[in-house]
This record gives C-alpha cells, sequence and structure tokens, in this order.
C-alpha cells in the first residue's frame, strides 16, 4: 500500500498593541486547510480521506492588574471530514468547537503563582457510510454534543537564584474526537478493523483526568538542566486496544466479527464455500478504562565553552508507565524508556547539531500486543 498525499493551508497572523487603559496586546491567527490523500493499492486509489476546515484563535493581553500578567482568549474551529471508498472505517463528520480560556499570573520573589482554566463545548454530526446503502434500514449514530471545563494551578518557587522547585495541579476534561467515537470498518492503514464502543453503546460523554507534576531546574551555570515527574489519573480514559476478535469480510462489503476461540477449521471452511472469500483483519477497539500515567523526564546541558556558549553537549531521557486500573493491566501503545545525547552549535541566530536517540525494549504490553524491539536513531539539522 502507498499514500498520495496532498495539504494545503494558509495561515493569518496579526498582533498589535493598544492604547487602552485595560487590553495592552492583541493577537488574532485565522487559518484553513484542505487535506486529502488517496491509498493507493498496487496503484489503484482503495479509500479516500479528506478534510477540510478552519480555525481561528484570538488572545487578549492585559495591563498589569497590580501585580497580577495575563490574558483571556477565544478560539473557534469547524472541519469538515468525508471517507470513501472500499476500506473507509470512519463515517463522514462535521465538527464544530469553540472555546475561551485564561491563564494569570502573580510573582513576587521569590514566589510565582500561575493559573489557568478552559471552557470548550464540541459538537460532531455523524453521517451515514457509503455502504450502509447495502442495509435495508440504516440507522445514523447520534451527535456528540459535550462542554468541557478545565483548570490549573502551580506554584514557582526560586529557593536559590536560578534555581527552581515548582509543582502544578490540574484538573482536564477533554471532548473526544471523531474517530474515537465513531470509528467502525477496516483501516487499511493499520492493518485492523477498527471500531468505537461508542458506535454499540453511545456512552462516551468526556475524559476527566487529575494530574500532579513537580520540577527542578537550574537554568544557569556550566550545568543546567531540569528534572520532572509527573502523575495524572484517568476516569473514562479512552485507549485503541487489539481485541481477540476478527473481521471477515463478506462478499456485498460487510464484515462479521467474531471471537477468535469460535473460529475453527469449520467455520473457515463454510466461509470459503459460501463464496465469503479468505480476506480477515484484527479488530481494535475503541474503550473506556480508569488509567493511572506516572513518568519522569530528566535533560542535563553542560556548556563545553563559556564565552557566549556557543556548543553544548546534552543528555536527556524519559519514562512513563501506564496502567488500566479497571483489568490491572499495563495500557496498549505507551512508548518504552528512551535515552538520548545532542551536541548543540548555536552563533548569531544560527545553529547545527547532531544527536543520538537510544530507544528500548518494551515489554510492558497489554494482552494481544508483542513486545517491540529497540532501536537507534542518529539524526542532524542545521538552520
Amino acid at each position: 500500500m502507498s499514500i498520495d498525499l496532498d495539504r494545503k493551508r494558509l495561515d493569518l497572523q496579526s498582533e498589535f498593541e493598544t492604547r487602552g487603559s485595560l487590553i495592552e496586546r492583541v493577537d488574532v491567527r485565522v487559518g484553513t486547510v484542505d487535506y486529502v490523500h488517496h491509498e493507493l493499492e498496487n496503484g489503484v486509489i482503495g479509500t479516500t480521506f479528506r478534510n477540510r476546515g478552519f480555525d481561528s484563535r484570538l488572545e487578549l493581553s492585559h495591563r498589569p492588574l497590580g501585580e497580577i500578567e495575563g490574558g483571556v482568549g477565544f478560539d473557534a474551529a469547524h472541519s469538515r471530514f468525508s471517507a470513501t471508498g472500499d476500506e473507509a472505517f470512519l463515517r463522514p463528520t462535521r465538527t464544530w468547537k469553540g472555546g475561551a480560556f485564561s491563564f494569570q499570573e502573580w510573582q513576587r520573589e521569590p514566589l510565582t503563582l500561575q493559573f489557568g482554566a478552559r471552557l470548550e463545548h464540541q459538537h460532531i454530526r455523524p453521517e451515514l457510510f457509503e455502504r450502509d446503502e447495502l442495509s435495508p434500514d440504516p440507522v445514523r449514530p447520534g451527535d456528540y454534543q459535550k462542554t468541557g471545563a478545565s483548570g490549573a494551578a502551580g506554584v514557582i518557587f526560586e529557593f536559590v537564584e536560578d534555581h527552581e522547585a515548582a509543582i502544578n495541579l490540574s484538573y482536564t476534561e477533554r471532548l473526544f474526537n471523531a474517530q474515537e467515537l465513531y470509528a467502525d470498518g477496516p483501516h487499511v492503514g493499520t492493518f485492523a478493523f477498527e471500531i468505537s464502543d461508542h458506535v454499540e453503546t453511545g456512552n462516551f460523554d468526556r475524559e476527566r483526568a487529575i494530574g500532579v507534576d513537580t520540577a527542578f531546574r537550574r537554568k544557569t551555570g556550566r550545568i543546567s538542566g531540569e528534572l520532572t515527574g509527573f502523575a495524572q489519573f484517568f476516569a473514562d480514559f479512552v485507549s485503541l486496544r487489539r481485541t481477540d476478535e476478527l473481521a471477515f469480510e463478506n462478499v456485498d462489503g460487510t464484515f462479521d466479527l467474531r471471537r477468535r476461540e469460535d473460529v475453527d477449521d469449520a467455520f473457515l471452511q463454510g466461509w470459503e464455500d459460501d463464496g465469503e472469500g479468505n480476506e480477515f483483519l484484527d479488530v481494535t477497539r475503541y474503550q473506556l478504562t480508569e488509567a493511572l500515567f506516572i513518568g519522569a523526564e530528566v535533560e542535563v546541558t553542560f556548556a563545553l565553552k563559556e564565552a557566549m556558549r556557543p556548543l553544548d553537549w546534552i543528555l536527556r531521557a524519559d519514562w512513563v508507565r501506564a496502567r488500566d486500573l479497571d483489568e490491572n493491566e499495563p495500557l496498549p501503545r505507551i512508548p518504552p524508556l528512551r535515552l538520548g545525547t545532542e551536541i548543540l552549535w548555536q552563533h548569531n541566530g544560527f545553529f547545527a547539531s547532531a544527536d543520538l536517540l537510544r530507544v528500548l525494549r518494551q515489554r510492558q504490553t497489554a494482552p494481544n500486543e508483542t513486545t517491540t524491539p529497540g532501536y537507534t536513531l542518529l539524526g542532524s539539522g542545521f538552520g
């Protein structure tokens, strides 16, 4: 399989200062996108995905209110997605989103207090599949209309000059996207039949999370760096997991889903005798569960030359563990421990770098997942 992709995007951005008594600066951004890609099998288009839409954002930074600085903002977006072809796994959808947010900061050495909040609304309207025409009584899934609220508060304490400790607490409500809600078909790109439990149950509401993260930073000197750690508990966390089911394609383009234990030689023989062919796919499902994520990141920078610090040696690592609390087992698709190093040169706005990343083998796998081998990636960049 190959992909023929075309993406057109236009962005307009403006920033200006005002002379008002309250608003200090206004930032505006508007963008449009037209994305299409064709999945080709032996040079023939099998499925076409198209997404058209726009997004916009307005930020208003206010003048200091005493010792408080910050701003408010608004954003809105609309997109129209379609998938056509024999192996379209996602229904055509139209999505409207809008939100309002604010960030405020109060600073009095050695303390900095930060607060943020966001309120958003989303409406997704699904349409019928092309293959729904095969059904004598096709049913369009219901619309998804939800509102989510999120907030966060943090403290930064500079306990020694250029040395900081920080802690942040957050509560987040994330609204599900169209793929998590309405996937229901063969996805050639992943060689799986993707389906959302929401298609069958309609019970996806919103993903809620409570989190805490801490950080220690040294910002200047021959040796600088940052160590962070986090923990986050999720209610109704959505994950795409490989199940013990198989999807068998019928001659009319529909699919039958069966548990692996129910598939034996007699079933396969009868299926072929009925002229249904011999193609089948693993089944992956978007499912809800309670989950816990914990992780840590570290980055240390060694200034190899002090004069203007043009040359740095950087060491970094990140680690995460994620667990399905309902089943007491690892969550799927979680990255393993990663270790990296980089040499970075910077001068007068130019840079050049060479980096090495080692990704270790992942043994913490979910049921029906295979362990992934480790690999090493060598990269470079300049600009």
